[in-house]
């Protein structure tokens, strides 16, 4: 059994209009002093399916720059682990 932390961290929602493109949703809130950043989804890159077994889990996205730890990674290179820091950050 896991004890709770309580930490919490801010979560940044992206909207996409019907086109892919990231739009503004007026009940998302930023955290004070932030400005919200437009953001480039040109060089997406998409991984393979999930296998099945793990599909439930949540899903992160990472940007190049990311600072991300591993806890553990399967043989088939699918890993879990947590964001650390945002590149644009």
């Amino acid at each position: 059994e896991k004890d709770s932390t309580g930490f919490q961290r801010s979560v940044k929602r992206v909207l996409l209009d019907e086109n892919g493109n990231s739009k503004h949703d007026s009940d998302t809130s930023l955290e004070e002093g932030r400005t919200e950043q437009a953001i480039d989804l040109s060089n997406v890159k998409q991984a393979p399916a999930l296998p099945p077994e793990i599909a439930s889990e949540p899903q992160v996205v990472l940007v190049q720059g990311d600072l991300i730890q591993v806890s553990k990674q399967r043989q088939d290179g699918w890993a879990f682990g947590s964001k650390l820091h945002n590149a644009d950050e």
